[in-house]
């Protein structure tokens, strides 16, 4: 990954009730530059009240640095979770969607 996450930078995140990943857009708390996006691959969110937001996460991250730049993270925890093959499927499947994602952002 290559990035230093500070304790103080400001994190934008984004869930969906609809798809298998969630997002962490990270930006510097000093200067306010895009650091890159923390993606992780997880069930669709579940909206418990207008304050609580649930998720299962499955282990495997995606790290898109500011320049496009995508690195998978995590591959070898997933294998320890012992997943269901649907889902490890549709986990697969969220990681091939998520560059795509990106591009369009």
């Amino acid at each position: 990954m290559g990035t230093v996450i500070k304790h103080s930078d400001r994190f934008v995140e984004t869930y969906y009730t609809e798809r298998w990943f969630n997002f962490f857009e990270i930006h510097d708390h000093d200067d306010r530059v895009l650091k890159g996006w923390y993606c992780t691959v997880a069930r669709p969110a579940v909206m418990e009240s207008d304050t609580v937001i649930s998720y299962l996460d499955l282990a495997l991250d995606l790290w898109v640095a500011p320049d496009g730049t995508q690195t998978v993270l995590d591959e070898d925890k997933v294998a320890a979770l012992d997943l269901d093959q649907q889902t490890c499927h549709q986990a697969r499947a969220a990681v091939g969607e998520l560059p795509k994602f990106f591009v369009e952002k």
